[in-house]
């Protein structure tokens, strides 16, 4: 079993997801690049993930009332919000595998290669190259937009 096969059956339910955009890069030779950019993709889904839920938005609050509370320690912030929302708990974690859907992966596929083949120093830069630092979704844990 390949890698890519591995993870489309951890994708689940999203497979279906994963496997339009292979398809829509399948069926067009010309698109071989963009297929193979969509492989390095989907076979780098699983190691992602970001925070979502009603405890994150109590996490920016924090932030938010921090940023705006003059003379109150980081402490009495904590507390504040606390007897507003109760103990802060970790945010929910949602993985890219199961959530990422196909027009996002498509898009950011499509940008990625229009900026590597528009832009001058693009001639210079190896596909290999393209797929490790021009054409990933995301830079770290953010939400998925």
């Amino acid at each position: 079993m390949t890698s890519l096969e591995t993870v489309l059956q951890v994708a689940k339910d999203n497979r279906i997801e994963l496997e339009k955009v292979l398809y829509r890069y399948q069926k067009d030779p010309t698109d071989s690049l963009k297929y193979k950019a969509a492989c390095f993709l989907i076979e780098n889904i699983p190691f992602y993930t970001y925070s979502d839920g009603e405890q994150l938005e109590n996490y920016k609050s924090y932030y938010t009332w921090l940023k705006k509370s003059k003379g109150k320690t980081p402490q009495q912030v904590v507390d504040s919000i606390k007897k507003i929302y109760g103990p802060m708990k970790e945010p929910q974690k949602k993985h890219d595998i199961i959530e990422i859907d196909s027009a996002y992966l498509c898009h950011n596929i499509e940008w990625a290669f229009k900026v590597w083949q528009e832009q001058p120093w693009g001639k210079n830069i190896s596909f290999e190259t393209f797929c490790e630092y021009l054409l990933p979704y995301r830079i770290d844990d953010e939400p998925l937009a």
